[in-house]
């Protein structure tokens, strides 16, 4: 029988997809690296698509 490995999840910042292994370091890099306006910005578009895929936000 083969090996199962399991893979962790990657976390992506939503503006320059890099990746981040916690949320935590994901999130300080989000506020620390970009503007606080474009992350707004980049979340209501999200909401926004959501919502439009037929979900209650």
């Amino acid at each position: 029988m083969g090996r199962t490995t399991l893979i962790e999840p990657v976390l992506e910042c939503p503006l320059c997809h890099d990746g981040f292994d916690a949320e935590s370091d994901r999130r300080e890099h989000m506020l620390a690296d970009h503007d606080p306006e474009e992350l707004v910005t980049q979340l209501l578009a999200h909401v926004d698509a959501y919502e439009e895929r037929g979900h209650r936000v």
